[in-house]
């Protein structure tokens, strides 16, 4: 075992300046240079690595679980693996003081009940769109729990950035470049599910912009290109809009490949600024989510609950920035 004696006598300094320096105590001045040298010394001497092995050993181990609760989307999309490296970077780096043990566990699973009730876990952190029967059972199973997403769940901690604020921001920018016909796809609200507020930030942005609001001009799609290719026909097959406002970039992908193929003329948004949204042919106006720092800071706020239990739910709201490409230019003839 390092002792501060070993430090001591392997670089000269006086113990009771090394016990200042590796336990941050400044209370009294200690030049910089001898600081690093301690701080090199120690771990030299390998004197960090015993103490993390050693808080490891006496402390209980924390459970974290990251938790993909949607139903139709997938831990692997461009959208969530970035939230997912967000959290798992947080824990690594927690990790270097306390004993940690993560798992994500999916609703995909046909064993996630299961799974959720043997792990036990001190902390999740909910990701994905959610019904409301899957977050009652987690409220069961878990003590500390926090959301990280686009759509605020409410009745827990959340770290979120507003979809349904951009959304509309999105039906505002279009009407301000002239386009009179705005239309919607995405899903649309949900009772079963506990987060979906997108649609609702477009009839918004339609009443801000002073537009009324034409059912004709709104398709129904799940979050992904397939459906959002699908939901572009099905719309198209019956209206004629001149912009569309999609609920995130992989349905924008879909709607892109689909008037396309088919020639038309219509301007479109998406929102979460996946790294293929810039590679589109247009390029798609979109806008920028700070994907990793949504895991990161879940993690934070799930700790602090863990640690200081109290009575109010804490919300940390992250900006977002509007990204202007070629998918929003006006091509009047």
């Amino acid at each position: 075992m390092i002792t501060l004696k070993d430090i001591s006598d392997s670089c000269g300094v006086g113990i009771s300046t090394i016990s200042r320096v590796l336990s941050g105590d400044r209370t009294r001045k200690i030049r910089k240079e001898t600081e690093q040298l301690v701080i090199k010394t120690a771990s030299d001497l390998g004197y960090f690595r015993e103490k993390k092995l050693k808080i490891h050993a006496n402390e209980k181990e924390v459970k974290i679980a990251g938790l993909f609760l949607s139903d139709h989307e997938s831990i692997l999309t461009p959208f969530f693996s970035e939230v997912f490296v967000g959290i798992k970077d947080q824990i690594n780096v927690i990790s270097e003081y306390m004993n940690i043990n993560y798992r994500v566990l999916s609703l995909y699973d046909t064993n996630f009940e299961k799974e959720l009730a043997e792990f036990s876990p001190d902390i999740a952190i909910i990701l994905g769109r959610v019904k409301k029967p899957v977050l009652s059972f987690v409220q069961k199973h878990v003590p500390n729990l926090v959301y990280a997403g686009l759509n605020p769940i409410g009745s827990m901690d959340e770290v979120i950035c507003e979809a349904k604020e951009g959304i509309a921001d999105a039906v505002k920018y279009l009407a301000g470049k002239g386009y009179e016909r705005i239309g919607y796809i995405g899903p649309l609200n949900d009772s079963e599910i506990q987060n979906e507020h997108r649609f609702t930030g477009y009839l918004a942005g339609l009443g801000e912009a002073m537009k009324s609001y034409d059912e004709t001009l709104v398709m129904n799609s799940y979050l992904d290109a397939s459906n959002g290719y699908a939901a572009a026909r099905a719309l198209f097959d019956h209206a004629r809009p001149d912009a569309v406002v999609c609920a995130n970039d992989s349905v924008a992908i879909g709607v892109l490949k689909f008037i396309g193929q088919e020639n038309i003329r219509v301007a479109v948004t998406g929102f979460d600024n996946v790294e293929l949204s810039s590679f589109t042919s247009p390029s798609l106006t979109t806008f920028d989510v700070p994907k990793r720092d949504l895991g990161r800071l879940a993690v934070i706020c799930a700790l602090d609950r863990m640690k200081t239990p109290r009575s109010i739910n804490v919300r940390i709201e992250l900006p977002y920035k509007m990204i202007i490409r070629d998918s929003t230019e006006r091509r009047d003839d």
